[in-house]
């Protein structure tokens, strides 16, 4: 059998979904401005020494480079 074409899907344990937190609102943020809402996680969720410019660089695939010029204190 190949694994190149995989179609299956592996639902989570109910226990596990249930204390997940994640919203509708917040799939329909991500979707509707994947970028915009990635950098509002960020800077929401993490303490920036200096503030990214950019969320995504994504010129060379596929490398991409993400929160650019940003830096962090860990």
């Amino acid at each position: 059998q190949s694994l190149l074409q995989e179609d299956r899907t592996f639902a989570p344990p109910q226990a596990f979904a249930d204390q997940a937190n994640g919203t509708e609102d917040l799939y329909r943020r991500a979707e509707a401005d994947r970028l915009g809402f990635w950098a509002d996680q960020a800077r929401e969720l993490i303490s920036w020494h200096k503030d990214f410019t950019e969320v995504l660089d994504w010129t060379n695939p596929p490398f991409a480079k993400w929160f650019q010029d940003g830096e962090l204190n860990v």
